[in-house]
Protein backbone atom coordinates (compact mmCIF):
# COMPACT_ATOMS: atom_id res chain seq x y z
CA UNK A 1 0.00 0.00 0.00
CA UNK A 2 2.80 2.43 0.88
CA UNK A 3 4.56 1.73 -2.40
CA UNK A 4 1.34 2.46 -4.28
CA UNK A 5 0.86 5.76 -2.45
CA UNK A 6 4.48 6.79 -3.06
CA UNK A 7 4.15 5.99 -6.76
CA UNK A 8 0.90 7.94 -6.88
CA UNK A 9 2.46 10.99 -5.28
CA UNK A 10 5.47 10.75 -7.57
CA UNK A 11 3.18 10.55 -10.61
CA UNK A 12 1.23 13.57 -9.41
CA UNK A 13 4.47 15.50 -9.12
CA UNK A 14 5.49 14.54 -12.65
CA UNK A 15 2.09 15.57 -13.98
CA UNK A 16 2.34 18.90 -12.17
CA UNK A 17 5.76 19.63 -13.65
CA UNK A 18 4.50 18.68 -17.11
CA UNK A 19 1.54 21.04 -16.76
CA UNK A 20 3.85 23.81 -15.60
CA UNK A 21 6.11 23.34 -18.62
CA UNK A 22 3.00 23.74 -20.81
CA UNK A 23 2.12 27.03 -19.15
CA UNK A 24 -0.61 25.59 -16.90
CA UNK A 25 1.01 26.56 -13.60
CA UNK A 26 -2.26 27.11 -11.74
CA UNK A 27 -3.38 23.56 -12.50
CA UNK A 28 0.07 22.33 -11.49
CA UNK A 29 -0.22 24.10 -8.13
CA UNK A 30 -3.55 22.40 -7.49
CA UNK A 31 -2.11 18.93 -8.20
CA UNK A 32 0.99 19.52 -6.07
CA UNK A 33 -1.28 20.76 -3.30
CA UNK A 34 -3.19 17.47 -3.37
CA UNK A 35 0.06 15.50 -3.41
CA UNK A 36 1.20 17.38 -0.32
CA UNK A 37 -2.02 16.51 1.48
CA UNK A 38 -1.37 12.83 0.76
CA UNK A 39 2.26 13.20 1.90
CA UNK A 40 1.21 14.90 5.12
CA UNK A 41 -1.26 12.12 5.92
CA UNK A 42 1.39 9.52 5.14
CA UNK A 43 3.86 11.26 7.45
CA UNK A 44 1.25 11.42 10.18
CA UNK A 45 0.44 7.72 9.92
CA UNK A 46 3.99 6.52 9.25
CA UNK A 47 6.49 9.29 10.11
CA UNK A 48 9.61 7.80 8.54
CA UNK A 49 12.53 9.99 7.47
CA UNK A 50 12.00 9.11 3.80
CA UNK A 51 8.32 10.06 3.94
CA UNK A 52 9.14 13.40 5.56
CA UNK A 53 11.87 14.03 3.00
CA UNK A 54 9.42 13.36 0.15
CA UNK A 55 7.04 15.89 1.71
CA UNK A 56 9.78 18.56 1.81
CA UNK A 57 10.52 18.00 -1.88
CA UNK A 58 6.89 18.58 -2.81
CA UNK A 59 6.70 21.62 -0.56
CA UNK A 60 9.68 23.06 -2.43
CA UNK A 61 8.02 22.27 -5.77
CA UNK A 62 4.89 24.09 -4.61
CA UNK A 63 7.00 27.10 -3.71
CA UNK A 64 8.71 27.12 -7.10
CA UNK A 65 5.35 27.01 -8.87
CA UNK A 66 4.00 29.88 -6.79
CA UNK A 67 7.17 31.84 -7.51
CA UNK A 68 6.59 31.31 -11.23
CA UNK A 69 3.06 32.64 -10.74
CA UNK A 70 4.50 35.71 -8.96
CA UNK A 71 2.94 34.82 -5.61
CA UNK A 72 5.81 35.53 -3.18
CA UNK A 73 3.78 35.09 0.01
CA UNK A 74 2.32 31.80 -1.18
CA UNK A 75 5.83 30.71 -2.21
CA UNK A 76 7.37 31.57 1.16
CA UNK A 77 5.10 29.49 3.43
CA UNK A 78 5.92 26.02 2.01
CA UNK A 79 9.64 26.83 2.09
CA UNK A 80 9.41 27.71 5.78
CA UNK A 81 7.55 24.48 6.48
CA UNK A 82 10.09 22.47 4.47
CA UNK A 83 13.02 24.13 6.27
CA UNK A 84 11.57 23.28 9.70
CA UNK A 85 11.07 19.64 8.72
CA UNK A 86 14.53 19.39 7.19
CA UNK A 87 16.20 20.89 10.25
CA UNK A 88 14.70 18.08 12.31
CA UNK A 89 15.76 15.51 9.72
CA UNK A 90 19.42 16.59 9.64
CA UNK A 91 19.46 16.76 13.43
CA UNK A 92 18.36 13.11 13.58
CA UNK A 93 20.43 12.11 10.51
CA UNK A 94 23.48 14.43 10.60
CA UNK A 95 25.44 12.57 7.91
CA UNK A 96 22.63 12.20 5.36
CA UNK A 97 23.85 13.80 2.16
CA UNK A 98 20.40 13.80 0.46
CA UNK A 99 18.75 15.57 3.42
CA UNK A 100 21.46 18.22 3.60
CA UNK A 101 21.29 18.71 -0.16
CA UNK A 102 17.55 19.33 -0.02
CA UNK A 103 18.04 21.73 2.88
CA UNK A 104 20.58 23.64 0.79
CA UNK A 105 18.06 23.90 -2.06
CA UNK A 106 15.38 25.20 0.28
CA UNK A 107 17.79 27.72 1.85
CA UNK A 108 18.85 28.90 -1.60
CA UNK A 109 15.26 29.35 -2.78
CA UNK A 110 14.35 31.17 0.45
CA UNK A 111 17.32 33.51 0.07
CA UNK A 112 16.46 34.31 -3.55
CA UNK A 113 12.82 34.92 -2.68
CA UNK A 114 13.70 37.22 0.21
CA UNK A 115 16.18 39.18 -1.82
CA UNK A 116 13.74 39.62 -4.68
CA UNK A 117 11.24 40.99 -2.16
CA UNK A 118 13.80 43.44 -0.76
CA UNK A 119 14.01 41.61 2.57
CA UNK A 120 17.78 41.77 2.93
CA UNK A 121 18.08 40.65 6.60
CA UNK A 122 15.98 37.56 5.81
CA UNK A 123 18.04 36.90 2.67
CA UNK A 124 21.17 37.17 4.80
CA UNK A 125 19.86 34.67 7.34
CA UNK A 126 18.92 32.15 4.66
CA UNK A 127 22.26 32.58 2.88
CA UNK A 128 24.07 31.99 6.16
CA UNK A 129 22.14 28.72 6.43
CA UNK A 130 23.00 27.89 2.82
CA UNK A 131 26.74 28.36 3.38
CA UNK A 132 26.52 26.31 6.58
CA UNK A 133 24.76 23.49 4.72
CA UNK A 134 27.47 23.33 2.07
CA UNK A 135 30.19 23.36 4.73
CA UNK A 136 28.53 20.34 6.30
CA UNK A 137 28.21 18.61 2.93
CA UNK A 138 31.91 19.23 2.26
CA UNK A 139 32.69 17.49 5.56
CA UNK A 140 30.30 14.61 4.85
CA UNK A 141 31.69 14.03 1.37
CA UNK A 142 35.18 15.56 1.05
CA UNK A 143 35.65 13.87 -2.33
CA UNK A 144 33.08 16.17 -3.92
CA UNK A 145 34.85 19.46 -4.79
CA UNK A 146 31.56 21.02 -5.87
CA UNK A 147 30.59 21.48 -2.23
CA UNK A 148 33.75 23.50 -1.54
CA UNK A 149 33.09 25.55 -4.68
CA UNK A 150 29.56 26.25 -3.41
CA UNK A 151 30.96 27.37 -0.05
CA UNK A 152 33.15 29.89 -1.85
CA UNK A 153 30.48 31.07 -4.28
CA UNK A 154 27.78 31.60 -1.68
CA UNK A 155 30.23 33.13 0.79
CA UNK A 156 30.71 35.90 -1.78
CA UNK A 157 26.93 36.31 -2.08
CA UNK A 158 26.76 36.54 1.70
CA UNK A 159 29.55 39.13 1.64
CA UNK A 160 27.49 41.25 -0.78
CA UNK A 161 24.49 41.06 1.55
CA UNK A 162 26.57 42.12 4.57
CA UNK A 163 28.20 44.93 2.60
CA UNK A 164 24.79 46.16 1.50
CA UNK A 165 23.93 46.52 5.18
CA UNK A 166 27.18 48.31 6.00
CA UNK A 167 28.63 45.41 8.03
CA UNK A 168 32.34 45.60 7.28
CA UNK A 169 33.73 42.84 9.52
CA UNK A 170 31.44 40.01 8.41
CA UNK A 171 31.84 41.19 4.81
CA UNK A 172 35.60 40.76 4.96
CA UNK A 173 35.30 37.46 6.82
CA UNK A 174 33.05 36.03 4.10
CA UNK A 175 35.38 37.13 1.31
CA UNK A 176 38.31 35.57 3.15
CA UNK A 177 36.28 32.35 3.54
CA UNK A 178 35.62 32.39 -0.19
CA UNK A 179 39.29 32.96 -1.00
CA UNK A 180 40.31 30.01 1.17
CA UNK A 181 37.73 27.77 -0.47
CA UNK A 182 38.75 28.73 -4.01
CA UNK A 183 42.46 28.49 -3.18
CA UNK A 184 42.05 24.97 -1.77
CA UNK A 185 40.54 23.88 -5.09
CA UNK A 186 42.99 25.86 -7.23
CA UNK A 187 45.96 24.14 -5.59
CA UNK A 188 44.76 20.84 -7.02
CA UNK A 189 43.77 22.34 -10.39
CA UNK A 190 46.31 25.13 -11.05
CA UNK A 191 45.57 25.27 -14.77
CA UNK A 192 41.85 25.91 -14.31
CA UNK A 193 41.21 29.52 -15.35
CA UNK A 194 37.78 29.66 -13.75
CA UNK A 195 39.20 28.83 -10.31
CA UNK A 196 42.19 31.10 -10.83
CA UNK A 197 39.90 33.98 -11.61
CA UNK A 198 37.87 33.35 -8.45
CA UNK A 199 41.07 33.31 -6.38
CA UNK A 200 42.45 36.50 -7.95
CA UNK A 201 39.20 38.46 -7.68
CA UNK A 202 38.73 37.37 -4.06
CA UNK A 203 42.24 38.53 -3.19
CA UNK A 204 41.66 41.87 -4.87
CA UNK A 205 38.46 42.33 -2.91
CA UNK A 206 40.15 41.44 0.39
CA UNK A 207 42.88 43.96 -0.40
CA UNK A 208 40.26 46.65 -1.07
CA UNK A 209 38.46 45.87 2.19
CA UNK A 210 41.70 45.93 4.18
CA UNK A 211 42.64 49.26 2.65
CA UNK A 212 39.20 50.67 3.45
CA UNK A 213 39.81 50.06 7.15
CA UNK A 214 43.35 51.42 6.98
CA UNK A 215 45.30 48.16 7.06
CA UNK A 216 47.72 48.99 4.25
CA UNK A 217 50.09 46.13 5.14
CA UNK A 218 47.41 43.43 4.75
CA UNK A 219 46.15 45.16 1.61
CA UNK A 220 49.63 45.04 0.08
CA UNK A 221 50.04 41.36 0.97
CA UNK A 222 46.81 40.32 -0.74
CA UNK A 223 47.40 42.58 -3.75
CA UNK A 224 50.79 40.95 -4.30
CA UNK A 225 49.26 37.49 -3.96
CA UNK A 226 47.26 38.20 -7.13
CA UNK A 227 50.48 37.64 -9.09
CA UNK A 228 50.71 34.11 -7.64
CA UNK A 229 47.73 33.08 -9.77
CA UNK A 230 49.16 31.71 -12.99
CA UNK A 231 45.94 30.67 -14.74
CA UNK A 232 42.95 32.99 -14.94
CA UNK A 233 40.79 35.06 -17.23
CA UNK A 234 41.84 38.72 -17.70
CA UNK A 235 45.12 38.16 -15.85
CA UNK A 236 46.71 41.43 -16.93
CA UNK A 237 43.73 43.58 -15.91
CA UNK A 238 43.69 41.84 -12.52
CA UNK A 239 47.35 42.72 -12.03
CA UNK A 240 46.65 46.28 -13.13
CA UNK A 241 44.00 46.45 -10.40
CA UNK A 242 46.53 45.05 -7.92
CA UNK A 243 49.03 47.73 -8.95
CA UNK A 244 46.41 50.42 -8.34
CA UNK A 245 45.74 49.07 -4.83
CA UNK A 246 49.48 48.93 -4.09
CA UNK A 247 49.87 52.54 -5.19
CA UNK A 248 47.05 53.50 -2.85
CA UNK A 249 48.75 51.72 0.06
CA UNK A 250 51.59 54.19 -0.39
CA UNK A 251 49.26 57.12 0.25
CA UNK A 252 47.60 55.42 3.24
CA UNK A 253 50.93 54.43 4.82
CA UNK A 254 52.29 57.98 4.46
CA UNK A 255 49.42 59.25 6.63
CA UNK A 256 49.16 56.33 9.08
CA UNK A 257 48.66 57.96 12.53
CA UNK A 258 49.94 54.85 14.30
CA UNK A 259 53.41 55.11 12.72
CA UNK A 260 56.18 57.52 13.56
CA UNK A 261 57.19 59.93 10.76
CA UNK A 262 60.29 57.93 9.80
CA UNK A 263 58.24 54.71 9.89
CA UNK A 264 55.69 56.21 7.53
CA UNK A 265 58.43 57.09 5.05
CA UNK A 266 59.93 53.61 5.27
CA UNK A 267 56.59 51.80 4.93
CA UNK A 268 55.42 54.01 2.09
CA UNK A 269 58.68 53.31 0.25
CA UNK A 270 58.26 49.55 0.74
CA UNK A 271 54.74 49.72 -0.64
CA UNK A 272 56.02 51.84 -3.52
CA UNK A 273 58.59 49.17 -4.38
CA UNK A 274 55.83 46.55 -4.50
CA UNK A 275 53.68 48.81 -6.67
CA UNK A 276 56.56 49.25 -9.12
CA UNK A 277 57.15 45.50 -9.10
CA UNK A 278 53.53 44.90 -10.11
CA UNK A 279 53.70 47.62 -12.76
CA UNK A 280 56.75 45.89 -14.25
CA UNK A 281 54.79 42.64 -14.24
CA UNK A 282 52.05 44.15 -16.40
CA UNK A 283 54.67 45.72 -18.64
CA UNK A 284 56.25 42.29 -19.17
CA UNK A 285 52.78 40.98 -20.01
CA UNK A 286 52.58 43.60 -22.78
CA UNK A 287 49.95 45.77 -21.12
CA UNK A 288 51.58 48.93 -22.47
CA UNK A 289 51.68 47.79 -26.10
CA UNK A 290 48.18 49.24 -26.52
CA UNK A 291 48.02 53.07 -26.59
CA UNK A 292 44.69 53.05 -24.75
CA UNK A 293 46.31 51.16 -21.87
CA UNK A 294 49.16 53.67 -21.69
CA UNK A 295 46.65 56.51 -21.51
CA UNK A 296 44.63 54.62 -18.89
CA UNK A 297 47.75 54.21 -16.77
CA UNK A 298 49.00 57.78 -17.14
CA UNK A 299 45.57 59.28 -16.40
CA UNK A 300 44.85 57.14 -13.33
CA UNK A 301 44.99 59.27 -10.15
CA UNK A 302 45.85 56.25 -7.98
CA UNK A 303 49.41 56.28 -9.32
CA UNK A 304 50.08 59.89 -8.27
CA UNK A 305 51.46 58.55 -4.99
CA UNK A 306 54.37 57.11 -6.97
CA UNK A 307 55.42 60.39 -8.59
CA UNK A 308 58.09 60.96 -5.92
CA UNK A 309 59.90 57.80 -7.09
CA UNK A 310 62.67 58.09 -9.66
CA UNK A 311 61.93 54.64 -11.13
CA UNK A 312 58.30 55.61 -11.66
CA UNK A 313 59.21 58.91 -13.34
CA UNK A 314 61.61 57.09 -15.66
CA UNK A 315 58.90 54.58 -16.56
CA UNK A 316 56.42 57.36 -17.31
CA UNK A 317 59.04 59.20 -19.38
CA UNK A 318 59.63 56.09 -21.47
CA UNK A 319 55.92 55.47 -21.96
CA UNK A 320 55.31 59.04 -23.10
CA UNK A 321 58.24 58.88 -25.48
CA UNK A 322 57.03 55.65 -27.08
CA UNK A 323 53.37 56.74 -27.34
CA UNK A 324 52.32 58.09 -30.76
CA UNK A 325 51.04 61.71 -30.72
CA UNK A 326 47.25 61.77 -30.68
CA UNK A 327 46.96 64.98 -32.73
CA UNK A 328 49.55 64.22 -35.40
CA UNK A 329 48.48 65.58 -38.81
CA UNK A 330 49.43 63.65 -41.96
CA UNK A 331 52.09 65.15 -44.21
CA UNK A 332 50.89 66.83 -47.42
CA UNK A 333 54.21 66.54 -49.24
Amino acid sequence: EFDYIRRLVKSMGEIALSLHSQGQSKEAVAIIGRAIKIDEQLCQDHPTADHVHRLTLNLRNLSLLNTALKRPDAARAPLEQAADLLQKLVKDHPTSEPFWNTLSLVRGNSAALSRASGKIPAATRHTEGLVSAFRTLAEINPKNPNYVLKVGTHSLVLADLYQEQGKAKPTEKCVRDAERAFTSLYKNQPSTKFLGQRVALSRLRIAELCLARGDHVAAAIFAMKVDKVQASYAMVSQRFSAAKILARTVAVASKDPVLMPEQRIKQADQHGQLAMKMILVIRERRFFTKPENVKKFLDDPDFKSLEVREDYRELVKGLKASSPPSDKTPSTS
